[in-house]
């Protein structure tokens, strides 16, 4: 019903957001120069 779906989307919205995050981080690591030492 409505309830499902409002969490579904929730959820989707969710993940969705935490994928971007990671690949946003994860090209904000490789433009940047490598930390010496590493």
């Amino acid at each position: 019903g409505e309830l499902h779906g409002s969490l579904t989307n929730a959820a989707t919205k969710n993940l969705n957001s935490s994928r971007v995050e990671t690949w946003t981080k994860k090209v904000k690591e490789e433009e940047q120069p490598s930390a010496p030492g590493s």
